[in-house]
């Protein structure tokens, strides 16, 4: 036999019963709020900041390891070009920024074009950090960060070996990777002898 009992809210104090009540609307109201995922006044705020916590904590990981990647310390990766978890995901140091002008030629094989330089870092950055995929609008706003501009910024990405690009997207030809590591080594740590040594026998 099936025995149906109504459900009872019980108000008590140590062993003491105060107040108890069969009322469906307050024991429902009751269970929901047991039950509701909403948080507690303050909780959200706590929520937040532990999101940002672990951004920052996966930033920083990513950082070490593109830092290993390109065998440079995590202090040269910062101060040429600031990888963060937001957009714009790059701000590229002036001086550095210089560096490569004076570094790589305008022209012929081992030229390297301005969207090509930041496609490369932004594109090794996305992929260690797991961001979106890197973007012609991405290299642009850092483009215009830096004062600078590429009028012919999809022919200079695809003239770039190690690059590929697919519809507004700037990706990494797999087989290609170590030339645009060597590229981004040279590019931050300011010493590029390195990759136009390299890119001559390529």
């Amino acid at each position: 036999m099936v025995v149906k009992s109504a459900l009872k809210v019980v108000l008590m104090a140590g062993e003491t019963v105060v107040a108890e009540s069969e009322d469906p609307a307050l024991w429902q109201d009751v269970m929901s709020r047991l039950y509701s995922r909403e948080m507690p006044p303050g909780q959200e705020q706590l929520s937040e900041r532990e999101s940002n916590q672990g951004a920052k904590r996966i930033a920083t990981d990513a950082l070490s390891a593109m830092a290993r990647d390109l065998h440079v310390t995590v202090e040269q990766l910062e101060g040429a070009c600031r990888p963060r978890s937001q957009e714009p995901y790059l701000t590229i140091d002036h001086h550095v920024w210089e560096a490569y002008k004076r570094g790589t030629p305008a022209r012929g094989r081992k030229a390297v074009g301005a969207a090509a330089a930041l496609g490369t870092l932004m594109t090794l950055w996305v992929k260690r950090a797991e961001l979106a995929d890197a973007t012609f609008a991405h290299v642009s706003g850092i483009l215009s960060s830096l004062s600078a501009k590429d009028g012919m910024a999809r022919r200079t990405v695809r003239n770039c070996a190690w690059l590929q690009v697919e519809g507004d997207r700037i990706r990494l030809n797999p087989a290609r990777i170590s030339m645009a590591v060597r590229f981004a080594r040279s590019f931050i740590t300011e010493e590029w002898s390195t990759y136009m040594n390299g890119a001559a026998a390529d």
